[in-house]
């Protein structure tokens, strides 16, 4: 395998690890490795253990999981080049890296990034790049996944939906990033699922007829009443069987979904939603629901999973001053 001619491009967000093996002249991802194993468990993980040199435990789990990756597919990884983007650039992940201001050009982006070099310790050297801030709220990651998707998006005037742990919203005018809203919607239902009294009220079976009826009840629910008011209903509809427990899961996913795009029953624009699954096809069911009427354009998750690297790539080759 000639090394210089391939990357290793990492996300790695709040609640999921992802690393590929990148073609970098074909932009082309070769191999993936993922995980669950998020910023938030290895932030855990480095407190647990009291351990004082927070930078070199996230970057000795990395090594571990270039190396986890490299078993896997009966490949040398060790010298490769990693991008990073994501969480770990943020106070719970590796280092952090200064946010960069709005408004963000896709066309001309500006982006902080940090060089941890190559060691004898650390086989791989990183490439950590930072977010963006307003005046109100931040964003990790999902500045890479627009400007990897910049040339679908070009000139459009758009709300982009972004969904995941912390779904964001995100508005572009002449192919500019100038605001954005966070609503944690995914952790809030990770939250609930695993820690709140409705846990016991919740599984994930039943069929699909019902999981869509269910669903649906919930976005109904959630986007016009008050969200606090509604949720206590999923152990009620548990207690008093006028709901059966399998569709319950759904419900809630639903009732949260359905509180995040209250905020778009008013918008009349064009908008634009891409993710991956399951989410993005909860999205997608969701707003079609909802404002069946509203200029809605897709992204495939397969061409999100493809927007990572493109962008990590593009940003090293402005790092490296060639012309992109």
């Amino acid at each position: 395998m000639d090394l210089s001619k391939k990357i290793l491009c990492c996300d790695w967000g709040t609640s999921n690890f992802r690393i590929y093996l990148v073609d970098k002249e074909k932009q082309k991802i070769l191999e993936q490795f993922e995980d669950t194993t998020g910023i938030s468990e290895v932030y855990k993980l480095w407190r647990r253990k009291n351990k004082k040199d927070q930078t070199a435990f996230f970057r000795g789990f990395l090594q571990d999981k270039i190396e986890e990756f490299s078993k896997s597919i009966d490949q040398s990884l060790k010298d490769l080049d990693v991008t990073l983007s994501g969480m770990a650039s943020s106070t719970l992940g590796m280092t952090e890296v200064p946010y960069s201001q709005l408004p963000f050009d896709l066309t001309n982006p500006e982006l902080s990034f940090k060089e941890l070099k190559y060691s004898k310790r650390y086989a791989n050297p990183v490439y950590i790049f930072g977010g963006l801030k307003s005046t109100d709220d931040v964003m990790r990651g999902e500045e890479i996944q627009l400007l990897g998707l910049r040339d679908y998006i070009n000139e459009k005037e758009c709300l982009c939906i972004l969904p995941g742990t912390h779904s964001k919203h995100i508005t572009i005018s002449k192919g500019k990033v100038s605001s954005f809203q966070t609503f944690m919607t995914g952790e809030i239902f990770n939250v609930i699922k695993e820690y709140s009294i409705l846990r016991n009220s919740i599984t994930g079976k039943g069929s699909q007829v019902e999981k869509i009826k269910f669903f649906r009840a919930g976005v109904l629910e959630g986007s016009k009443s008050n969200l606090l008011g509604s949720l206590f209903k999923i152990r009620a509809n548990d207690i008093l069987y006028k709901m059966p427990k399998t569709s319950n899961e759904l419900y809630l996913s639903g009732l949260l979904i359905g509180s995040e795009l209250s905020s778009i029953l008013s918008y009349e624009g064009s908008l634009l939603l891409g993710g991956s699954n399951p989410l993005f096809s909860l999205y997608q069911e969701a707003i079609a629901f909802l404002k069946p009427e509203l200029d809605l354009h897709t992204i495939s998750p397969d061409e999100m999973l493809q927007a990572i690297p493109r962008a990590q790539l593009y940003l090293m080759n402005k790092i490296a001053g060639k012309n992109v």
